[in-house]
């Protein structure tokens, strides 16, 4: 699959389109993609309690396309937030059709391990012999993990503390690399944790370090773990280290952060901009943060902070759950990380891609079959461009262009030949989608692939009024049998017809998945 993102700025131009010329290299490969991901640390009691929730759970996640749930460790904080998330996670996997991965990190501990008694500020308690509490500190993390996993969540990654190098008046806890009489250090309490870990479970997750506030920030960090064998990855925020409204300013800094410790994954784990800047100059900037993340300094993964949030903010604003008629707001910075979250899944490769304009901007993946390529292209011009480009190592059979503009949402406009020169807008995003097989091209083609939407209880590759006709005649029946399963109804299926149906129903409301109406999002 060939996905190529295409990024045009708001103003339309209407002079002479400029030649471009680009080249995507599937034989050059690069790093390895674990996803991309967002996190949901706050407003969640908004989120399960809103009468929309079904229809957001889908837009977050399943039409997202979402690799990465990012969340706090609120273990003997906020054991309400756990519950919550469980929902959550469900919710995910539902509309995911699979498990989603989960990264956890913390805030800060609880306030009796902490030096100030509070969770805001203040560092890591010490106990009555003058030592920092490394010990309480790291069975409170293998206690955290416990308990999460008894609710259902699996963890995938764990980062022992959120940025660990700021204080602020909310949960946070400093530590310096190594520990001074102040401050605990983040090297005796990383390998605390992993040390207990070890000795409590049968695998353990995969540990990221450090988390800073910038890369810059992270390397004295790196530099004094005891033992970086233990570390997975490392990871850090992009808020140090350059403008965050001129992305290019951070390249020379990611350049040589990759050079010194690209010999394990990096991951960007933390990144958005101000709640007032969610228009299209703001997905163009988070798009052109996105580009450098995985070409200069070569992330795996590329994670958003706030998946969702109050009102205005987030990918996606949910507003109040309890004012009269509450609805939810999809920013437009939510389609330029689409264009590429959706078009690409954890075990992908970038490869090689080339233009010779400055103001095109290029990044190309793999997938591990070899059978699906997508390319992303930015556009940062007022002008529009005529790109010609070339493919070496694939030859598509099938390519579908999908574009995000001031005025288009990650919209399908049409398909891609690699012969003809691609219009690219200025000023937008747009994504070009190529394998090197035949798309199913009818909606029986579809389903005869495997590729039924489960609650498409009639078959027609909708799930609309029609399937809920057939769920509302079985509904409550204890009686449903295989082939039949009471006309389809009996969705899991498990003999009956229950909310557990009408719960993976509602969550697939509207969709559908035939190639004949392209509105419609494939799910092959």
């Amino acid at each position: 699959m060939i996905s190529v993102l295409l990024l045009i700025l708001p103003q339309i131009s209407t002079a002479q389109p400029l030649d471009a010329a680009g080249a995507v290299d599937t034989g050059t490969v690069y790093q390895e993609l674990e996803g991309f991901g967002a996190s949901g640390s706050h407003y969640e009691n908004w989120l399960v309690a809103h009468p929309l929730k079904n229809e957001i759970y889908d837009v977050i996640f399943g039409q997202l396309g979402l690799d990465i749930y990012r969340i706090r460790n609120a273990y003997d904080i906020l054991p309400e937030y756990i519950d919550r998330t469980a929902e959550i996670v469900q919710a995910a996997e539902t509309s995911l059709g699979h498990p989603i991965n989960i990264m956890i990190t913390s805030g800060s501990p609880p306030d009796y391990l902490k030096s100030n008694g509070s969770t805001a500020g203040g560092t890591l308690k010490k106990d009555a012999s003058g030592d920092y509490m490394y010990p309480e500190f790291a069975q409170w993390w293998a206690d955290s993990l416990s308990d999460y996993t008894n609710h259902g969540i699996n963890i995938e990654y764990v980062s022992v503390q959120n940025e660990p190098d700021w204080l602020a008046e909310w949960e946070t806890c400093k530590f310096l690399p190594t520990e001074t009489e102040d401050w605990a250090g983040y090297d005796q309490a990383f390998e605390a944790v992993y040390q207990e870990l070890d000795s409590q479970m049968a695998e353990l997750p995969k540990f990221l370090a450090p988390e800073t506030m910038g890369f810059g920030g992270s390397q004295a960090f790196i530099d004094a773990l005891i033992d970086p064998c233990h570390v997975y990855g490392f990871a850090h925020h992009l808020y140090t280290d350059g403008e965050y409204y001129n992305p290019d300013s951070f390249i020379p800094g990611m350049q040589n952060y990759a050079t010194n410790y690209g010999y394990k994954p990096l991951f960007q784990t933390e990144c958005s901009g101000n709640n007032d800047e969610l228009d299209f100059n703001g997905a163009m900037t988070l798009a052109k943060h996105m580009h450098n993340s995985l070409v200069h300094e070569g992330v795996c993964s590329y994670l958003y902070w706030d998946l969702f949030w109050g009102d205005a903010g987030g990918l996606v604003a949910v507003e109040f759950p309890w004012q009269s008629d509450p609805d939810y707001i999809i920013n437009q910075t939510y389609y330029a990380f689409k264009q590429y979250s959706a078009f690409t899944d954890p075990g992908w490769h970038r490869i090689a891609a080339s233009t010779d304009n400055s103001d095109v901007r290029i990044s190309a993946y793999i997938s591990p079959d070899a059978n699906e390529v997508s390319i992303v292209i930015l556009n940062v011009d007022d002008t529009n461009i005529n790109l010609t480009l070339s493919l070496t190592g694939f030859n598509p059979d099938s390519a579908k262009i999908y574009r995000t503009s001031e005025t288009e949402n990650c919209a399908y406009i049409g398909t891609f030949t690699p012969s003809q020169p691609l219009l690219l807008p200025a000023q937008s995003i747009s994504t070009i989608r190529l394998r090197d097989w035949i798309f199913p091209d009818t909606c029986a083609a579809v389903l005869a692939a495997g590729y039924r939407l489960a609650p498409d209880i009639t078959s027609d590759c909708y799930v609309n009024h029609l399937d809920l006709y057939y769920l509302i005649q079985n509904w409550l029946n204890t009686t449903c049998t295989a082939p039949d399963h009471c006309a389809g109804a009996d969705l899991e299926p498990d003999g009956d017809v229950d909310l557990a149906d009408f719960t993976q129903f509602a969550q697939n409301w509207l969709r559908c998945n035939t190639p004949e109406d392209p509105t419609c999002i494939p799910n092959w």
